[in-house]
């Protein structure tokens, strides 16, 4: 693993510890390269460490200590999620609801702060689900301002590049082969 990421370990997993949080963390440290670089698929780059939590007023209180005491150290931009100046973060579901469309394809789904059955979004860029209320509205706004870049003079939507190469992922965030199970 690269040093800086040991450092952020040795600052992290005692506030997690703490704090009585579930989180997971990558397997070994021959996957942290290739996760870094991409090789797993460009939804996990930078995702080594994922914290779980359920309740809005206490993320929001983790975000702002984890944002305070990482602020020294630098990673990747992750596209399916959120910065929070620095710390990313997502909406998704930890144990989902899988309902099958009428094409006959499963679809997670999960539960609104309402208690309504959504959809779960995995989108480029971070997008919040429809019916969610934004936990960090005093750090960060939810919405991505600029969906387009620059790429040789032309403007172009970050995920016309990238979904090609997210469909190729194998859908294993969790998957015992990459990430040890709780």
């Amino acid at each position: 693993m690269k040093p800086q990421f040991i450092d952020l370990l040795q600052i992290v997993l005692p506030m997690l510890v703490k704090r009585e949080l579930g989180f997971k963390i990558i397997r070994n440290t021959a996957l942290s390269g290739s996760l870094l670089e991409g090789q797993l698929g460009s939804i996990y780059v930078g995702k080594m460490i994922g914290i779980y939590q359920t309740d809005d007023k206490e993320v929001f209180e983790i975000a702002r200590e984890l944002i305070s005491i990482t602020k020294a150290f630098k990673g990747p931009f992750i596209l399916t999620d959120k910065c929070l100046s620095g710390v990313y973060t997502r909406y998704k579901s930890f144990n989902p609801t899988m309902l099958k469309r009428s094409s006959g394809h499963p679809v997670k789904h999960i539960y609104s702060q309402a208690g309504k059955l959504i959809p779960d979004p995995y989108e480029i860029p971070f997008s919040l689900p429809s019916g969610i209320k934004w936990p960090f509205k005093e750090i960060s706004s939810h919405i991505h301002l600029n969906r387009t870049r620059l790429l040789n003079g032309r403007s172009v939507n970050p995920h016309d590049i990238l979904h090609p190469m997210s469909a190729r992922v194998n859908t294993g965030y969790g998957n015992s082969e990459y990430f040890p199970q709780n």
